[in-house]
């Protein structure tokens, strides 16, 4: 029995010494430690990102050698290596990827600056970066990154008095201007009230106009998926209809599609019914 159990003891001080820590090689080996530095526009690892296409974001990071120097550093996304044209490295474009590292970056990398452009197009990507030893050995932070389409405006489309005979209609999903009483007139001009201008917008054709909730800032806008949810959160105008004038900012939803509009200039005549407001919207 005792025979057994000394042999039971060998395995186990055996499978301990051979059972490798983390960043740790074989022969007591001690791989470097890669960490980010905090700092403003500086992401930190683990951070999850929300950005448009072909933004950059950026790491400080600080390496520290184990028992061999650092030899270079990797940059992947989603399991990839980023192409270097997307890459910078402490200032300087990067000229391959793993980058090789020299001199005194073999002993220690401190405030190292990386800049990382993403794709042209949405998409979710973990992003890694991986420092690696003369020895092998490696240790990495990586960052979560949402890349989302952006807000975008249109040129100052011109809707025309109703009463008048010009175009008052707004096709919102073209951005243009159309007759009043076109299929595609999402909105338009409410025309004359008591025979003066009234300067409204009538909702048309299966489009909602709302009003947006109390702080709502089109300045802040900056992904067009956020325009839904300022929708979401807005009111509706009692009648489909909305008072307007200079500066005037709403809502509107058509089908699947969500706008915000707003109105740039009011111009007014005295009889010819000639008015018109120019309005750009954002998508």
């Amino acid at each position: 029995m005792k025979k057994i159990l000394l042999f039971l003891s060998v395995i186990a001080l055996t499978w301990t010494a051979c059972t490798p820590d983390d960043n740790t090689g074989g022969g007591g080996n001690n791989g470097p430690v890669l960490t980010t530095n905090s700092g403003i526009g500086f992401a930190k690892d683990g951070d999850t990102l929300r950005l448009l296409p072909k933004d950059t974001f950026r790491l400080s990071i600080s390496g520290v050698k184990g028992t061999t120097s650092l030899k270079h550093i990797s940059i992947f996304e989603n399991g990839a290596n980023v192409p270097v044209a997307r890459i910078n490295l402490d200032g300087t474009a990067a000229a391959a990827n793993p980058s090789l590292l020299f001199n005194e970056e073999k002993d220690g990398l401190s405030n190292y600056i990386i800049s990382i452009k993403t794709q042209d197009t949405p998409t979710v990507a973990t992003y890694k970066v991986v420092l690696t030893d003369e020895g092998g050995l490696s240790d990495e932070v990586s960052v979560y990154v949402i890349t989302k389409v952006g807000i975008r405006s249109s040129d100052p489309v011109i809707l025309y008095n109703y009463s008048g005979p010009n175009p008052g209609g707004l096709d919102l999903i073209n951005s243009k201007q159309v007759p009043s009483a076109s299929a595609s007139a999402h909105i338009r001009d409410f025309g004359n009230i008591s025979g003066s201008w009234g300067k409204r917008y009538f909702q048309q054709n299966g489009t909602q106009i709302r009003v947006p909730a109390a702080g709502f800032d089109l300045t802040k806008l900056k992904f067009s998926d956020e325009i839904s949810t300022a929708y979401n959160a807005g009111t509706d105008t009692p009648n489909g209809d909305i008072a307007f004038n200079v500066n005037t900012v709403f809502l509107a939803k058509n089908g699947n599609s969500y706008f915000v509009c707003k109105v740039l200039r009011v111009f007014e005549t005295a009889s010819d019914n000639l008015d018109y407001s120019e309005i750009v919207i954002y998508r």
